[in-house]
C-alpha cells in the first residue's frame, strides 16, 4: 500500500444536515461491533 495525504475542504453545515436527515448516529447499535472487534 502506498502512502498517500488527502487535504479537502468541508462545509460543516451541510455535514450537519446530512446527520439530521438521516439520523445514523442516533441509529447505530453498539452491541454490534463486538464480532467486528473480535476479527480485528
Amino acid at each position: 500500500m502506498r502512502e498517500a495525504l488527502l487535504i479537502a475542504d468541508l462545509d460543516r453545515d451541510q455535514r450537519r444536515d446530512w446527520l439530521e436527515s438521516f439520523r445514523l448516529p442516533s441509529m447505530r447499535r453498539n452491541e454490534s461491533y463486538g464480532p467486528i472487534v473480535e476479527l480485528a
